[in-house]
């Protein structure tokens, strides 16, 4: 790929990050699937104190069923019509509207190698005959939908109540077409930590204390490949301190964290 985000056109299918087609699952793979989807529980209203939580308390499973076109759609067309302006309609997606807009900005344009006609770079994301160009031989979600997959994980746990403060998720392997996503998670670390902040613009002033827990998150598919392994920080309502409280202190800008930090140990 060189110094670019797409194959040449030329060299299409020369080289693949990866090997393995769309997963074949027999009928047990889809029966235990089933099993750990209809798992799930949300807690929803009834409140996790702080205090009732252990380290090595334990996080679902999540199943995610298997990856689809309407799930990569679903996406890519909300966050097209969330960010749409003047000039990008809802409806930027359809292609007459997405042909006129490659036409004022040819710049982000490609070519399409079987019609010739312009497409956006997002489609190689969920277009088999595109996903070449990233070399990659199924379609394959996007790095910030793989972040946000746990989030599930960690609300269905902490009720309405909890909020996340924070979380990292390293980008491993694509979540492809057809592939099956177990997460789970862990209680690694409990601490009160105080949040301060400013009334500089940007930043929200005062100074509060809340109750943390730190959680390790894991993701894997249906060969056992992790996908996307992270961390994450929620706060939790608490027995002496009371409700989490909104919005959160923070400065006008947060502290740099090294990468190696939040990698292993950001919680």
């Amino acid at each position: 790929m060189g110094a670019t985000r797409s194959m040449d056109p030329a060299r299409l299918g020369e080289h693949m990050l990866y090997e393995r087609g769309a997963h074949n699952y027999t009928t047990q793979n889809i029966q235990d699937a089933l099993g750990g989807i209809k798992k799930k529980t949300r807690r929803g209203s009834v409140t996790l104190f702080w205090e009732d939580v252990e380290i090595g308390d334990e996080l679902g499973p999540l199943v995610l069923p298997p990856w689809t076109l309407q799930d990569q759609l679903a996406y890519h067309f909300l966050t097209y019509a969330a960010s749409a302006g003047e000039e990008m309609p809802g409806d930027v997606y359809a292609f007459e509207p997405a042909y006129h807009n490659m036409r004022r900005w040819p710049g982000r344009a490609r070519i399409h190698p079987n019609t010739y006609w312009p497409w956006t770079p997002g489609n190689e994301h969920e277009d088999a005959v595109l996903s070449p160009y990233r070399t990659q031989p199924l379609p394959f979600d996007f790095g910030l939908q793989r972040c946000q997959f746990p989030q599930q994980l960690l609300t269905n746990w902490m009720g309405d109540d909890g909020f996340i403060r924070r979380q990292q998720a390293s980008l491993r392997r694509p979540v492809f077409y057809s592939d099956i996503t177990t997460y789970t998670g862990e209680v690694v670390k409990k601490s009160v930590v105080v949040e301060k902040g400013t009334d500089k613009s940007g930043g929200i002033p005062g100074e509060q204390e809340y109750y943390a827990v730190g959680i390790r998150i894991h993701g894997f598919n249906q060969i056992g490949e992790e996908q996307s392994p992270g961390t994450a920080t929620v706060y939790l309502p608490s027995r002496e301190g009371g409700a989490v409280k909104l919005p959160i202190p923070h400065p006008e800008k947060p502290p740099y964290v090294p990468f190696e930090t939040f990698r292993t140990d950001w919680f």
